[in-house]
């Protein structure tokens, strides 16, 4: 019972609630409930019924592509937790080795200023016009006095586009905005890729308008980004919401910070996998000191 508290508390700090002290509720009584629990299973469970309590309520959006996968991705997600209570010590030596672990240590800061220009609260992308989108981030961005940010970051989705942003009248658009706010604009966009792929990637453009990096994700959504098994799927659920894939991107999430800093870059759905955070912060080790992580 605790650990199903425990996830829909934790529900309730994702949109559309949106409040976060609940959050904190409900990660301490997922703490409590591997805590009392008597053996290795129990642990398991917990966990289990902790992220189906989450992940019922969070993906539920899931639907709008394929029913099945929400099944499956709710499943896939709470088998990880699932994993995490079983290796879970019993005792508390867990916070032991945590104590053990070398602290990072301050090597700098940067002032980050996150946009999120969405529309009405309830509306679906599908229903809401591409221009519409990217007008409202465009709008929410010029709030921030130039100057006032070292970087400026707009999510996911934030831009689509049926074609590359290079050369595009959006992406001048993006250029004159990164120049004006005298900072690095990472930019999430949507470009299609026809006849039936798309690419979701984070962009960068320099102070000065330049386009000088990009990152393309490379977790993508199963039956929300991509259907597995495409061609099998198809003949038995209908995929007509999904009509197209997201092309894998590959290598480590890193673009530039303003002073050529290396930032590390996760989108959406990559912030469950702790490799994409890992690998960036392992390739900017070999010339840089640090690495600064955007999620």
């Amino acid at each position: 019972m605790l650990a199903v508290l425990g996830g829909l508390a934790t529900a309730a700090s994702v949109q559309p609630v949106g409040l976060w002290p609940p959050g904190l509720v409900g990660a301490g009584l997922l703490t409590l409930a591997w805590s009392q629990a008597t053996s290795r299973k129990a642990r398991a469970v917990a966990g289990a019924l902790w992220a189906l309590s989450l992940l019922a309520c969070t993906t539920f959006w899931v639907t709008d592509f394929q029913a099945v996968g929400y099944v499956v991705l709710a499943l896939l997600g709470a088998s990880f937790f699932t994993a995490a209570g079983a290796l879970v010590p019993s005792g508390g030596a867990g916070a032991g080795v945590g104590a053990a672990l070398p602290a990072g240590e301050r090597i700098g800061s940067l002032r980050i200023a996150a946009v999120q220009g969405g529309g009405p609260r309830g509306t679906r992308g599908v229903e809401t016009a591409e221009r519409e989108v990217f007008d409202r981030h465009l709008a929410a961005s010029r709030t921030i006095a130039p100057g006032a940010a070292d970087v400026v970051v707009w999510p996911e989705n934030a831009v689509s586009l049926p074609g590359p942003t290079a050369g595009s009248p959006e992406g001048e658009e993006l250029a004159a905005e990164a120049r004006r706010l005298q900072a690095v604009l990472l930019v999430g966009v949507v470009e299609d890729v026809p006849p039936a792929q798309f690419r979701n990637a984070q962009l960068a453009y320099a102070p000065d308008g330049q386009l000088v990096g990009r990152y393309d994700k490379v977790h993508r959504v199963p039956f929300g980004e991509y259907a597995p098994l495409r061609d099998l799927v198809a003949k038995v659920v209908d995929l007509s919401l999904l009509p197209r894939d997201a092309i894998r991107g590959e290598g480590p999430g890193i673009l530039l910070g303003p002073g050529g800093q290396p930032l590390g870059v996760v989108i959406s759905y990559e912030v469950f996998f702790g490799d994409r955070s890992r690998s960036a912060i392992r390739a900017a080790a070999t010339s840089w000191s640090g690495t600064w992580l955007v999620a």
